[in-house]
């Protein structure tokens, strides 16, 4: 996953259709050996068995071809158009040895309804298998697209996403659309109350649920934003803390979404929102759950928990894979602009813009519900 704390910039421009610079040739070779790599590892997955010789060499194949790409450009956007493939919005070039190879890709993903994959950095082996075994899979023939996102979001695959193709383009309406964000909606829920019961229990927290959640918040706002941000008004008195998590990792995203974050951005945004008051955990309970006013004494605890965020975060399972973004995020999320927050800070410091995204979304969360 990326690291940058700033909105995506602007793809520059391409070249005028009649001049190819040297960064579009290279973009043409490199789009192309990417959908033939694709299209022999689907091949070579369909035939022959995971531990087979030609499949390991197809799939190492393709993770080289992927790492060569990503090592000048920071995503990867893959998008199939009638009988055209456009990669980061830059036409493939076709000729006779590429029509077949694109075609057999390009089948494949209709299939699924899928128009669009996206490839970030930290794609790995596993998670290439995992998504073409789901493409070489048979198609749901009621909901092709939102079928191959459901059996996805059950996998282990974060750096790898894939897109409605026009004619696929969420059908999900009404009752359809507002059973899929509540499906979401529940499973972060779910997601929130077991990381913070486990971290009060001292438990170890696995991230890849955590992960999996953030995910499938990330496809609700991208798609079905009106249905999942509508679930916020839904509050649950008892289950103030996690309710409050998830809205804010809702929040937040939609927030990044109309600062023009790209959706590697949103899933580091939403993970660090919903993990940002994991602190709390470590206050007693009588604390969190008092009803009445907090005395100073009570308060100046309370304000420990950012600090107790950040600290319990090095506790979790999979720590290599949690961005420091995340840790920030739970430190900064009261300090406030002016630094007029909490906790204070040794020496001037600007919040991170995620951080700030974060403050906001808390803010608002925190002002329009009744809580203790």
């Amino acid at each position: 996953m990326t690291a940058h704390a700033t909105p995506a910039a602007q793809p520059e421009p391409r070249a005028h259709p009649g001049v190819v610079s040297a960064d579009d040739r290279g973009l043409q070779r490199r789009g192309r050996d990417l959908l033939f790599a694709v299209a022999t590892a689907l091949r070579s997955l369909q035939l022959y068995p995971l531990e087979n010789q030609t499949v390991v060499s197809a799939l190492a194949e393709l993770d080289a071809v992927t790492q060569d790409l990503l090592s000048v450009e920071e995503q990867i956007t893959v998008r199939f158009v009638g009988d055209f493939f456009f990669v980061n919005d830059l036409r493939l070039r076709v000729d006779l040895q590429s029509y077949a190879t694109y075609g057999t890709v390009g089948r494949a993903l209709s299939r699924h309804g899928i128009g669009e994959l996206e490839v970030f950095r930290g794609a790995t082996v596993p998670e290439w298998t995992a998504l073409l075994a789901l493409v070489n899979a048979d198609p749901d023939p009621e909901d092709r697209f939102g079928a191959f996102l459901e059996r996805l979001g059950r996998t282990a695959v974060l750096h790898l996403a894939v897109g409605a193709d026009r004619e696929s383009e969420p059908d999900l309406r009404d009752e359809e659309s507002r059973r899929m964000a509540k499906r979401a909606y529940a499973q972060t829920v779910a997601v929130a109350r077991e990381v913070m019961g486990g971290m009060r229990m001292g438990k170890g927290v696995s991230m890849r649920p955590v992960k999996r959640a953030v995910q499938s918040i990330v496809d609700q706002v991208l798609s079905n934003e009106t249905s999942i941000v509508g679930l916020t008004t839904l509050r649950d008195y008892d289950e103030y803390t996690f309710t409050h998590s998830v809205n804010v990792c809702i929040f937040s995203v939609a927030l990044g979404k109309k600062l023009g974050l790209h959706k590697h951005q949103l899933y580091e945004l939403g993970l660090g929102a919903l993990l940002h008051d994991v602190g709390k955990a470590r206050m007693p309970l009588d604390l969190i759950n008092k009803s009445g006013p907090l005395t100073q004494e009570e308060f100046r605890v309370l304000q420990e928990h950012p600090t107790e965020g950040l600290l319990s975060m090095f506790d979790m399972r999979g720590l290599a894979e949690l961005p420091l973004r995340a840790m920030l995020m739970a430190y900064e999320h009261h300090m406030k602009v002016d630094q007029t927050g909490y906790p204070v800070s040794a020496r001037p410091r600007d919040p991170t813009l995620f951080g700030r995204i974060v403050a906001v979304a808390d803010a608002f969360d925190a002002a329009t519900t009744k809580r203790s």
